[in-house]
């Protein structure tokens, strides 16, 4: 792979599948952050995925019912309650099994229920609902950085006229304080730098990003705006992934362990 030469004509597109965004082969901020998180070698793991896989996360479900919501009823099916008896697992198996045959995505009853919460419970926030109402959602954005020499991509959960807007569930992360801490044990600040990027590259517009909080031990939503200082760290994070990236690439090598020099 030669980083110098672009791959990728600048794009927004609505519409594009997960599996189909995560075969991509540009860069995405999931990939960097996994370079900023993790030695090379367990990165590097993450690099190769080219799919996100039948498991449909918590998180995965969320997303869907919160930005997709007739899609999810078209895509989702509620398991019934699991019964008190000998017969309940192959009851349980048998019925996903034919629900997959169908094309649709078995999922249990509590997660489903749980999920429904949430979502009306985010949605109880005015300002929340107004965002989601009016902005454009789930969006695949594509990229030739110049600068770096890099092709990037980039899945928006939301973007407005003047804003990108991105969800997060976080335990406890109704209290600034803890989601702060979640922004650095997850890296979350490269993330929101490279959608800043993606938008730039597209528009020439450079956006702030904020965080759509959903803390599902309080049951309640708010909104998280990232300041100057964050995105300052943000982008001497995402500049030291990009770095480790090119140097693994350029010498085909993935150690242990890797300091930049």
């Amino acid at each position: 792979m030669k980083i110098s030469k672009p791959i990728t004509e600048n794009s927004i597109t609505e519409d594009i599948e997960e599996e189909s965004y995560a075969a991509y082969p540009q860069l995405s901020a999931s990939k960097l952050r996994s370079l900023y998180l993790y030695p090379p070698r367990r990165a590097h793991r993450d690099l190769l995925k080219t799919s996100f896989g039948n498991k449909m996360t918590f998180g995965r479900l969320l997303h869907l019912v919160i930005l997709e919501h007739q899609k999810s009823k078209d895509l989702l099916y509620c398991l019934p309650p699991v019964e008190d008896d000998n017969n309940s697992k192959d009851k349980q198996a048998a019925k996903r099994s034919e629900v997959m045959a169908q094309g649709k995505i078995p999922v249990s009853h509590s997660t489903y229920h749980s999920a429904q919460k949430l979502r009306n419970i985010t949605l109880e926030n005015e300002v929340i609902k107004e965002i989601i109402n009016t902005s454009r959602k789930e969006l695949t954005l594509l990229w030739h950085d110049e600068k770096h020499e890099i092709d990037g991509k980039a899945r928006l959960d939301i973007l407005a006229n003047d804003h990108i807007y991105d969800i997060k569930t976080a335990a406890n992360g109704i209290l600034p304080q803890n989601f702060k801490k979640s922004i650095g044990r997850m890296g979350y600040l490269i993330q929101a730098c490279w959608y800043q990027r993606a938008v730039y590259y597209n528009t020439g517009k450079l956006l702030p990003v904020s965080f759509i909080v959903i803390d599902p031990i309080n049951q309640a939503a708010r909104i998280h705006p990232l300041t100057d200082g964050d995105f300052k760290t943000g982008e001497s994070q995402l500049n030291n992934a990009i770095k480790s990236w090119k140097h693994c690439i350029k010498n085909k090598s993935w150690p242990n362990h890797f300091i930049y020099k």
